[in-house]
């Protein structure tokens, strides 16, 4: 796997290609523990992509407040704030752009974190042969990061060098 990819993150998708976390069918075989298997709420068998996409739980919520439960997909948890509904659409917003904001906070955490390993690795003296090489630092975060155009040609070596892209907050527009 590219080594350009978090470990957490090479870690996650190879566990979740490999089926090593424990959900749904992994507990069929366990007497006793078999009560796992199923999603608690909807009695489905439990699965990444059913916990992640399928599952009916967030919709449970909704109605509570609301008799309509909106057909998710992708262009709709991207456009939350821009769906129209006869009812106050409050707690679909909040629900949707708080987990999205929570995505795009975490990512941008994860780039952020890259980007110090990075200027880290460019320390020969201390990392020897396992350093890389400051010119390949600087071409890959090249156009990616924040006031790029005020940092010095060489900003391995500077404090406070970001990811050129924000995280969500509330004076910003979620919540």
């Amino acid at each position: 796997m590219s080594q350009n990819i978090h470990r957490l993150t090479q870690n996650f998708l190879w566990k979740s290609t490999h089926n090593i976390y424990h959900v749904g069918s992994f507990w069929n075989h366990i007497r006793t523990l078999e009560i796992f298997g199923p999603c608690s709420t909807c009695q489905a068998l439990e699965s990444l992509e059913h916990i992640m996409l399928e599952c009916n739980a967030p919709e449970i919520l909704w109605k509570f407040r609301y008799p309509t439960w909106p057909k998710l997909n992708w262009g709709l948890l991207l456009g939350c704030g821009l769906a129209r509904f006869k009812s106050p659409p409050r707690l679909f917003e909040t629900h949707i752009a708080a987990s999205e904001a929570e995505i795009h906070n975490r990512w941008v955490a994860i780039m952020n974190t890259a980007l110090k390993r990075d200027k880290l690795l460019t320390n020969r003296v201390r990392f020897g042969s396992l350093g890389i090489k400051k010119q390949l630092v600087l071409d890959t975060w090249s156009g990616a990061l924040l006031d790029e155009d005020s940092l010095p040609d060489d900003w391995t070596r500077s404090e406070g060098v970001l990811v050129g892209i924000r995280p969500i907050t509330r004076s910003n527009g979620v919540g």
